[in-house]
């Protein structure tokens, strides 16, 4: 959802209360190459300001969460999130 909006993230410190780390191959799947492809892509189209890969999919994973968390409502719960994750237009 982040990368379809063509404005940039806010570059930002994210502070996160998580002690949870995730490897790049668990978050990503399959999908890795083409998600590090769009990531390049968008990096070398745009000028957002970020030093590097990691910051513009930090920046852009942040955004996405906050972008899901806004379309939900409470009483949406796991079946509003898969929804809304099977929508071919977000």
């Amino acid at each position: 959802m982040s990368l379809a909006d063509q404005s940039p993230p806010l570059v930002r410190e994210v502070q996160t209360n998580s002690n949870v780390e995730m490897s790049w191959r668990t978050f990503a799947g399959s999908a890795g190459n083409e998600y590090t492809s769009l990531l390049e892509e968008r990096m070398t189209s745009t000028n957002e300001g970020f030093p590097d890969i990691y910051a513009l999919f930090l920046a852009h994973l942040h955004r996405g969460i906050g972008q899901l968390a806004g379309t939900l409502d409470n009483r949406s719960g796991i079946d509003g999130l898969i929804d809304l994750a099977m929508r071919t237009e977000h």
